[in-house]
């Protein structure tokens, strides 16, 4: 049950290249600055898929939100779940101890209110751009959230319980229908680069992915297997159709066979994955949890993003676009929070960081301190990204619990 206090959120920025961004510039792993032209995708070079990772879901949010305000209050619901669903959990760990001030400083988000001790933080959302299809622009039209979220009981201080959440023994098992919409031989992709997709969310959401080994010593003990397995019958949930459109663009319409894609496949229980080319140097978008209809829930992957095997190319050739796509999906953030320091991604132990990070750069410094570069939900090639951290694992669970926006899967 929900305490009936409330707080008014602190504005928290959901904007892949907000105003506070505008003059903070890529690096790539040798500290140089990356050209314009390059953070949106291409390399200038005729390569449309180039340096750097580009993820459309900030954008297709902004649009629907712009859309349909409405949306607002069921993110706000959802954030509410998974605050009282963590909440619950805490109180069968061990009783908080004295309260204490500040954030401790490991995890991401502003000074108030403080990150939670199982990894999560309480949201507060400010979305303050809107772009078009395939865009990562600057616009700043964007909705603002500050109506009043459920809080903690103000006298208990759950940030002063250790940081390492209750362990969540469940696994969840989430079964996969792909659609395969090709305009040509290349995109027609074979059953053996499907299956080698699958392979990595099952590898990369059980933690037995072996270059997790690579984690820095400063992140080791934040390392979660998120107990979620992947499963496909390749007989019966793989569609491939046939289109004479080259680009989809982000607005969906692959979702639907009146507008030459694909239906959807039993949305409320399994994961739908339509593997297309979305055009304009955008590697994937997926829906947030609460911001569309069934209709259009699930992923988008580009085919040349998509597996490790066939028509694929590096550096996003080892399947990472669609863990990083199904994690937004299961309600992660980007780990740098879409914003500058003061921005939350909602976990506490993901480190603070002012911008995303490209290509392989180790543990730069952001925000005064060491940036997670490998986590799965920044921008890093695929090489360089192996991780989820426990307060992630915590809210994708969330999610599955009684009353969560999945917990049909959980069934």
């Amino acid at each position: 049950m929900l305490l009936p206090a409330i707080f008014m959120a602190l504005l928290f920025i959901w904007s892949c290249q907000s105003d506070d961004l505008k003059d903070i510039k890529p690096i790539d792993e040798n500290g140089m600055v990356l050209e314009d032209v390059m953070a949106r995708g291409g390399n200038g070079k005729g390569n449309g898929y180039g340096l750097l990772r580009t993820c459309a879901t900030h954008e297709v949010l902004q649009r629907k939100l712009k859309q349909n305000p409405a949306l607002i209050r069921k993110m706000q619901e959802i954030e509410a779940h998974t605050l009282a669903f963590k909440k619950s959990k805490l109180d069968k760990v061990k009783k908080p101890k004295k309260p204490k001030k500040g954030k401790g400083g490991t995890g991401s988000g502003g000074s108030t209110p403080d990150s939670d001790s199982d990894g999560s933080t309480t949201p507060n959302i400010d979305n303050d751009s809107n772009n078009t299809d395939g865009d990562s622009g600057t616009g700043n039209d964007g909705i603002v959230i500050t109506d009043p979220l459920p809080a903690e009981d103000p006298g208990t201080d759950y940030n002063s319980v250790d940081d390492t959440p209750d362990p969540l023994p469940t696994r969840y098992t989430i079964p996969v229908y792909v659609h395969v919409i090709h305009s040509n031989s290349a995109e027609f992709i074979s059953i053996e680069q499907i299956r080698s997709q699958i392979e990595v969310l099952n590898a990369d959401f059980s933690g037995s992915n072996t270059d997790i080994n690579n984690t820095p010593a400063e992140f080791k003990d934040r390392i979660a297997d998120a107990g979620i397995t992947f499963t496909l019958d390749e007989n019966l949930h793989i569609k491939w159709k046939s289109t004479t459109r080259a680009e989809w663009g982000t607005g969906d319409e692959m979702k639907s066979s009146a507008k030459g894609g694909s239906d959807a496949y039993r949305p409320e229980e399994y994961l739908n994955i339509w593997v297309c080319n979305i055009g304009g140097g955008v590697l994937g978008y997926a829906q947030i949890p609460g911001t569309g209809t069934t209709s259009t829930d699930g992923i988008v992957v580009a085919p040349l993003a998509f597996g490790t095997t066939g028509y694929v190319a590096a550096p996003y050739n080892k399947g990472r676009t669609a863990t990083h796509e199904v994690g937004h999906w299961l309600n992660l953030r980007h780990i740098w929070g879409d914003g500058g320091c003061e921005a939350d991604d909602f976990v506490a132990d993901t480190p603070l960081a002012d911008r995303p990070s490209y290509g392989c750069a180790g543990t730069p410094s952001y925000c005064k301190t060491p940036a997670m570069t490998m986590n799965f939900m920044d921008y890093s090639d695929d090489a360089c990204m192996y991780m989820f951290t426990q307060g992630q694992k915590f809210r994708m669970h969330a999610l599955f619990s009684k009353g969560g926006s999945r917990s049909s899967f959980a069934q």
